[in-house]
């Protein structure tokens, strides 16, 4: 029925409810994003080879941890080794090739091995997760709202101040009604979201209570 505002000023507010909404729903993203670029720096401050085969390149995991090892091995004879004795590279080279002779570190390179190359393959998986995630979640946050759902937001939001009861607030379910309309796309999401941090644990916000 008849309110004190007019239909352009109804217009406006239509036009406003929709700016502030699709502004909160970019900064609920922005929040997510940071989330899990946060948690992709902190899992990539790693050993920089190894860093390379989680990022996807085609890194030979079993030849680098030898060469991890070999190196290691260089790195303790230099640091046993007498001060007034100098060993050549030749030397480390040797000693590098006879490392399975050696057995220097027993048999700790060939149980880690294992080890280490199964975990290298669940971090690959995850950290691209992670990079996915944060790439969805930008794109989700993109939200076009159609214009029932701008007439929706506009009476669920300012039809108070038309009626002179700018104090008045809506319940939390016609607000949950509204959103879910607006974002019935972004809503189809929730199911598969709960899976990833279910399966990953990840400490992010639940997708249900950021459409909210």
């Amino acid at each position: 029925g008849p309110t004190c505002c007019t239909s352009t000023m109804e217009e406006n507010l239509a036009s406003l409810s929709a700016q502030e909404t699709e502004g909160l729903i970019r900064e609920a993203g922005r929040s997510l994003q940071a989330s899990f670029n946060s948690l992709h720096r902190s899992f990539d401050k790693l050993y920089t080879d190894l860093r390379q085969y989680y990022r996807g390149s085609a890194l030979n995991l079993d030849e680098n941890l030898s060469d991890f090892w070999s190196r290691l091995l260089e790195r303790t004879f230099k640091a046993s080794a007498p001060t007034d004795v100098t060993l050549s590279e030749d030397y480390f080279e040797c000693v590098a090739k006879q490392q399975e002779t050696l057995r220097p570190f027993g048999d700790i390179p060939r149980d880690m091995k294992t080890k280490v190359i199964r975990s290298f393959v669940t971090a690959r998986s995850f950290v691209q997760g992670l990079l996915v995630s944060a790439d969805v979640v930008k794109k989700v946050s993109q939200v076009s709202l159609a214009e029932e759902c701008t007439k929706a937001l506009m009476k669920l939001i300012y039809c108070p101040h038309c009626r002179g009861l700018a104090s008045v607030k809506p319940c939390s379910n016609y607000c949950s009604n509204v959103m879910k309309g607006c974002l019935a796309n972004q809503a189809d999401l929730d199911p598969v979201w709960q899976e990833l941090i279910g399966k990953t644990h990840l400490p992010i916000p639940n997708l249900s209570s950021q459409t909210k």
